[in-house]
């Protein structure tokens, strides 16, 4: 939602908008293995809190920033803190309802979706009554007071995974085909979600000059088809130099004026 904000704000070309996302999304996406391993060692719990805590710190960076290198250094920080929802968050639910938890899988998916849904019209709103880094520290502020709330109200998610039995393993290495599936409809997916706005937003640019060019080819071609006619039309005695001016105009008129 900001990214037209911010290409208006440090006159940012098309390309440094698609870095700008690709630094976000880039470190969200490349450190959810790690915090999955380093899960293994800390509870999840201060994890996902500590996580939130730092994605809405980024969300203050960015909206304190001055110039373009702050803005992707804040990206960066807020990517990095989203980078512990969703396998720690996913793992916690699977972990608390056990094989009962595909339902309450789905509702954690659509709950993200509705967020990344009323998100942007509520930060338009913010928009019009107050400037967008004003709009950031008030996120940042939502962000502050859910890890609050995190710290307070979650239980515990634990050190590690569960314990596998033998039953779990075996299903586990019966179904890594399907998870390979997975893998690349997320790959797709999120390629599609990210990339083609982008792309589309290109296209409209390089359309829009494209038209205006041939707008302003076609305005000169008419300029120079359109015969040049000059007429001077003046009484005699309002010239400054003091000479009478004279009208000129074609020979029949001239002799159709004289027959009269």
């Amino acid at each position: 939602m900001l990214l037209p904000v911010w290409q208006t704000e440090f006159a940012l070309s098309y390309g440094l908008l698609a870095v700008m996302r690709g630094l976000y999304s880039g470190a969200m996406a490349g450190l959810q293995i790690p915090v999955g391993r380093l899960a293994e060692r800390i509870d999840g719990k201060i994890l996902l809190a500590l996580g939130t805590m730092v994605a809405a710190l980024g969300y203050v960076l960015a909206g304190l920033s001055g110039s373009v290198v702050g803005l992707g250094l804040a990206l960066l920080v807020s990517g990095a803190g989203s980078s512990t929802q969703h396998p720690l968050a996913s793992a916690a639910v699977s972990r608390a309802y056990g094989k009962a938890a595909r339902g309450p899988l789905g509702i954690y998916n659509f709950s993200g979706d509705l967020g990344k849904a009323t998100l942007p019209p509520l930060i338009a709103t913010l928009l019009v009554i107050m400037s967008w880094r004003h709009a950031l520290l008030l996120v940042a502020s939502a962000g502050l007071f859910v890890t609050l709330c995190l710290a307070i109200l979650m239980p515990a998610i634990g050190k590690g995974f569960a314990q596998k039995s033998a039953v779990t393993t075996q299903s586990v290495q019966a179904g890594r085909g399907g998870f390979s599936w997975l893998l690349a409809i997320g790959i797709l997916d999120s390629a599609v979600r990210m990339g083609f706005p982008h792309i589309a937003s290109s296209h409209r640019t390089r359309l829009r000059a494209v038209l205006h060019r041939h707008d302003r080819i076609g305005r000169n071609r008419a300029g120079a088809l359109r015969p040049a006619r000059r007429r001077r039309w003046s009484d005699p005695g309002n010239d400054s130099d003091g000479s009478h001016s004279t009208c000129h105009m074609p020979a029949r008129t001239s002799a159709g004026i004289a027959s009269v």
